[in-house]
């Protein structure tokens, strides 16, 4: 047990440096490793170099590269975290049912190839997001866009919220219909009414990897680049950070327990060791202190975006006063100064 606590919390100590051994908190892992003290900052010309380097790297190069895999991996993953198991009113069998996440899938009816994605992304996709921020309250979420078979591009957007499906494929259809994307299928069919989304709420872990790993997060993406973005998320899931703290004797006996009960497997890397739990919640190992500290942490992720909408709503309902207001303003508060002035003469 002593063995494997050496290995699992205390990597990397040997190399002589200042460290403090850490943890951070995943949906269903912890990423043990060390926090080096005082670590020396590249030079301006080593600084220089990377950022030489990190130019080079299209911005939008139409695929999921590297880097991007990881930012919208950490993304899923806090959507996870903050996503909890609730029961709703679902109004189509008028009954409560349980909820977590909603998968939704968002189809063109018209061939759109990766070349165009960039003129749908601003005609469709940017103003649907914008309806379920601003009348559905919908404002956590990831979205990711993709090629079919055959090679015409739509979007997967998850969500904790719960959206009736209806209100949805009728947003989505009218704007489908407003950029001449649904003629052809008016055509056929004589309506605008076409079984163009697809919605899914799931609640089980099980269910939640699976749909993520498979649509989510690929690891093989489409061969014909997209002229657009990608994926992108909601702004408190693109700027929060996974909860980190530092390892105690305590916490690294409960990740041993765990790994001696076959409860976790223990991968070793050259810079961290990650713990896969199988069964137990990664708070398990978090003492009281520390899991009050967690939900705070959770919480902050959820009230950062709810900030951020309040401040919204703020600043689009002032009214800015005209200039000729401004201007009688003054002259009132000037009028009132001086008859103020004289009653304290008098």
């Amino acid at each position: 047990m002593a063995v494997a606590k050496k290995q699992v919390i205390y990597k990397g100590q040997e190399h002589g440096l200042n460290t403090i051994p850490c943890f951070q908190i995943r949906y269903d892992s912890l990423i043990f490793y060390q926090e080096y003290i005082n670590r020396k900052k590249p030079s301006n010309t080593e600084r220089d170099r990377l950022l030489s380097q990190m130019r080079k790297v299209d911005t939008y190069s139409g695929k999921v590269t590297n880097h991007a895999r990881k930012r919208l991996t950490k993304a899923v993953d806090l959507l996870l975290q903050i996503a909890s198991k609730r029961k709703i009113y679902n109004p189509i069998i008028q009954k409560e049912v349980y909820h977590r996440l909603s998968f939704i899938t968002l189809t063109i009816h018209t061939d759109i190839d990766g070349a165009n994605s960039k003129a749908t992304y601003i005609k469709l996709l940017k103003p649907f997001l914008r309806i379920m921020r601003e009348q559905w309250q919908v404002n956590t979420y990831i979205w990711k866009a993709e090629l079919q078979k055959r090679g015409a591009i739509h979007y997967h957007i998850t969500t904790p919220s719960f959206i009736n499906h209806s209100l949805i494929r009728k947003a989505w259809n009218k704007l489908l219909q407003q950029n001449g994307y649904l003629e052809e299928y008016h055509s056929e069919k004589g309506h605008y009414d076409a079984p163009s989304t697809e919605i899914k709420s799931v609640y089980k872990k099980g269910e939640l990897a699976n749909y993520l790993g498979k649509e989510i997060c690929k690891a093989i993406q489409n061969e014909t680049p997209l002229s657009g973005k990608v994926w992108d998320c909601s702004t408190n899931l693109k700027e929060c950070k996974f909860f980190t703290t530092e390892l105690n004797d305590t916490l690294a006996m409960r990740v041993v327990e765990l790994h001696s009960q076959g409860l976790a497997k223990v991968i070793d890397t050259e810079r961290c060791s990650i713990v896969k739990l199988k069964a137990a919640k990664a708070t398990y190992v978090l003492d009281k202190e520390r899991k009050e500290q967690y939900l705070q942490h959770i919480e902050q992720i959820k009230r950062k975006v709810f900030d951020a909408v309040l401040l919204y709503h703020i600043t689009a309902t002032i009214v800015l006063p005209s200039r000729q207001t401004v201007t009688q303003l003054l002259k009132f508060v000037c009028a009132a100064t001086a008859i103020l002035a004289v009653a304290v003469r008098a």
